[in-house]
């Protein structure tokens, strides 16, 4: 039997100005926030209410507002690492 993989959902993502962070992306729906690092890898961050999305995009620092209100909040996995997990079929 093959097992059907779930599609990673896309979130665009809007560039930020930050000394950390690049872009941010946020799904309303789903309560999900997805960051990307000046490095480029992409984080995912779970449960996040749309509140919390809105004030670090209006944080005067927002990479300062990122590690304080955001980072050991939130359930966060790293998007590579979910892609080759869940993208993945057995063969």
């Amino acid at each position: 039997m093959t097992q059907q993989s779930t599609p990673v959902l896309q979130i665009a993502l809007q560039p930020v100005v930050s000394g950390n962070l690049k872009a941010v992306g946020y799904d309303a729906a789903t309560q999900t926030l997805d960051v990307q690092f000046s490095s480029g890898r992409v984080y995912r961050y779970s449960g996040v209410p749309a509140k919390a999305h809105e004030e670090l995009i209006a944080a005067e620092s927002i990479g300062s507002h990122f590690a304080r209100n955001v980072r050991n909040k939130f359930p966060g996995v790293d998007l590579e690492t979910l892609d080759q997990h869940e993208g993945a079929t057995p063969d």
